[in-house]
């Protein structure tokens, strides 16, 4: 049985790589919307899985519909069955999946969707089957906009973001200030790449509940792999699978004081966990010409800085890297949320006696590299998914691994 996704651009899918997790061989397929008509009659997949732009335009070429998928009037699955083309909707369930996990409730919530296209037709009948006590859709025109939703809505219990915004590789935008929703209880977000977007990564920093896009893409694939071999399997699969790929994905990224070991350590740990090694210092080494020490008696700090969160910036929205950063890129709130996007962040603690102040432009003498310990301490801390602490690289690596491992078991 031959099995795949067609879309016009897969460039940056994961859905090989899930597929695949459920034991069977999936292929990306990109076909131009004047080739969707022959593509679909050709017969070259006997299953297949329909991503933007073609999830409507599919539909007049197929021999039926699950009630599903009519109600949506959206196909994302489709099956030869009998010599009958047959599309079916997963999206639906995999949102219904990845809600239930979250803890968020739509049933007496009033609830407010932000878009207008596909994804916002489904969680508009999702809101409805929920009994939603209200839904209000928000758009760039019309009564309810983003200049606006904040005034006439501010009640909304639930936030649906159901626009691209935010996605790779535009990553960091937001259509909405969280902050200004005091009712506000979760928000569901279907982007799964990066893995944290900016309208989530407000919703943890507010202690809202939040769905994670990667989790839909896994349920809705378990979903269509049930259609495409007629069963049932247990749901704990999807788990399994989430936990698996987003440790794959994610970015192991070092952060802690200068003279910390986060370079030799992330050169072993990449080495160990077959990722690329990425050293933030170096890039902006490379980019300004010079050493970091010259860029800041050329040029100062705050070049360093903005040149810095450049670098952090492009190097962040890639994925399955070790990132070891300069002691101060957490300084900038703008940093923090860039490495946290698709990223744990590993704290390396070391005893301030053993830090060395050779070469380092801030930290030059022990006063002033305890006055940087003290101001920076507490951002580490509160930025860390993991912390370690041992003067022995392989035992500090050993740490990390062995922690990164429980923080991502399912």
């Amino acid at each position: 049985m031959k099995i795949g996704l067609i879309g016009e651009k897969l460039a940056h899918s994961y859905s090989a790589l899930v597929h695949r997790e459920f034991g069977y061989e999936y292929t990306l397929r990109e076909v131009a919307q004047e080739q969707l008509a022959d593509f679909v009659n050709s017969g070259e997949l006997d299953a297949f899985n329909v991503t933007i732009p073609y999830k409507k335009a599919i539909i007049p070429m197929l021999d039926e519909l699950s009630p599903e998928a009519e109600e949506l009037q959206s196909v994302n699955t489709v099956i030869k069955r009998n010599g009958r083309l047959i599309g079916y909707n997963t999206d639906y369930a995999g949102i219904e999946y990845m809600l239930k996990k979250a803890g968020i409730e739509l049933n007496r919530r009033k609830v407010m969707i932000l878009g207008s296209g596909g994804t916002s037709s489904t969680a508009i009948a999702l809101a409805k089957k929920n009994n939603a006590a209200e839904i209000v859709t928000v758009g760039r025109r019309g009564e309810v906009n983003y200049s606006n939703y904040h005034i006439l809505h501010s009640d909304a219990e639930v936030i649906f973001n159901a626009t691209p915004v935010g996605m790779y590789p535009q990553n960091g935008g937001r259509l909405v200030d969280l902050s200004l929703m005091p009712s506000l209880e979760g928000v569901v977000e279907v982007i799964y790449n990066p893995l944290n977007t900016a309208l989530i990564l407000q919703a943890q920093e507010l202690g809202k509940k939040y769905t994670e896009g990667l989790l839909l893409l896994v349920a809705q694939a378990k979903f269509a792999k049930d259609l495409f071999f007629n069963e049932k399997s247990d749901d704990v699969i999807i788990d399994k699978v989430f936990a698996k790929l987003k440790q794959s994905i994610s970015n192991y990224v070092l952060v802690g004081m200068p003279s910390s070991g986060k370079s030799t350590k992330g050169r072993l740990l990449a080495e160990r966990t077959n990722r690329s090694f990425v050293d933030t210092d170096w890039l902006i080494e490379r980019a300004a010409g010079k050493s970091i020490e010259h860029i800041f008696l050329d040029d100062g700090e705050e070049y360093f800085r903005n040149l810095e969160s450049k670098v952090i910036a492009e190097v962040t929205k890639r994925t399955s890297q070790v990132i070891a950063t300069g002691g101060g890129s957490i300084l900038r709130k703008e940093n923090r949320d860039a490495l946290k996007q698709n990223g744990i962040i590993i704290y390396i603690k070391r005893d301030i006696d053993r830090l060395d102040t050779k070469g380092r432009p801030l930290s030059r003498d022990k006063n002033t590299l305890e006055k940087l310990f003290v101001e920076r301490s507490p951002i580490y801390t509160e930025s860390a998914n993991i912390m370690v602490n041992s003067e022995n690289i392989e035992e500090c690596v050993n740490q990390i691994e062995e922690r990164i491992n429980e923080y991502f078991s399912y």
